[in-house]
């Protein structure tokens, strides 16, 4: 809890960028959870005529999170694109997200859940697969060992923080796409 940094038991949105060191433009976004949170408590949180007024003890609403890089990544989610060497069709690149799924979820401590997206390359022959799983990168060996079972492959794994940037991308020449959740 933050004490009472003056004689002030309330505060405006500018008075606040200096105590938790975050600008108004941030602050106002903050402000629209806040505002449903404390609706109902007047005593806490209300409008003046042109700025809201805090109390000071609900200050620690606004504060900035900051994560570390291993944090950051245990909520993130991987992206891994499995680029078989040949002809292979959407049936065989299905069965091999199948079998590495399965094998996934032996030994994640966790329930495994993909979302798959089978493509056909930029000149039109060969089939390969995008899948964002909630596994981490710890993983990455595991994955590239299966794909690289039945025959040789490109795989990319990596750590991706905004899953929203890249669903965008993965639509883009779609042949089929799923969700496996395994337990």
């Amino acid at each position: 809890m933050y004490k009472k940094i003056t004689d002030k038991e309330y505060y405006t949105l500018k008075d606040l960028e200096s105590i938790v060191d975050l600008k108004t433009r941030q602050l106002k976004y903050r402000m629209v959870a806040v505002k449903k949170k404390y609706q109902n408590n007047k005593k806490l949180l209300w409008k003046g005529t042109k700025s809201w007024n805090i109390h000071w003890s609900i200050i620690f609403e606004f504060d900035r999170v900051k994560l570390s890089n291993k944090e950051r990544e245990m909520k993130s989610n991987t992206l891994v694109t499995i680029n078989p060497d040949g002809n292979y069709d959407i049936a065989y690149n299905l069965e091999l997200l199948n079998n590495l799924m399965k094998e996934l979820s032996m030994v994640a401590p966790i329930p495994v859940k993909c979302l798959y997206f089978i493509e056909q390359g930029e000149l039109g022959d060969k089939y390969h697969i995008h899948f964002v799983t909630n596994l981490t990168t710890d993983y990455s060996n595991l994955i590239r060992r299966h794909a690289n079972c039945y025959t040789d492959t490109n795989t990319d794994v990596r750590c991706i923080h905004e899953e929203w940037q890249l669903l965008e991308y993965l639509h883009k020449d779609v042949r089929a796409q799923g969700e496996l959740i395994l337990d």
